[in-house]
């Protein structure tokens, strides 16, 4: 369950034990914490809406292995996946989220 802002379009927590979360399209803001200790997430679909992943928005997920990422023009905070040491992040090349995972040492997969 995604505790939402639906006037703002903001994520601000959520509540659960899914492997896998589909965040819905027209979600803008990832705010801080939002995610934060959720062991079970395995993978994780950010859409093209969100332009914001505040920091430690996914901290500590230590299963977190696979995002794919649709935004191109997302600013990521550098703490925002705080402790969350083996994943990758697919996303498109020439994005923002490209250079993020270059500046962070992510591995990362282009789609185009």
């Amino acid at each position: 369950m995604l505790q939402l802002d639906d006037q703002l379009k903001i994520l601000h927590e959520y509540i659960g034990d899914d492997e896998e979360v589909n965040i819905p399209d027209g979600i803008e803001i990832i705010k801080p914490f939002a995610f934060s200790h959720k062991h079970a997430l395995t993978s994780l679909v950010i859409p093209e809406s969100t332009t914001l992943i505040d920091q430690q928005a996914f901290e500590n997920c230590d299963h977190l292995h696979d995002v794919v990422i649709y935004a191109k023009d997302l600013e990521i905070n550098p703490m925002a996946f705080f402790n969350c040491s083996d994943f990758r992040v697919t996303g498109y090349a020439g994005s923002e989220v490209e250079r993020f995972c270059e500046l962070n040492y992510i591995p990362f997969i282009a789609m185009y």
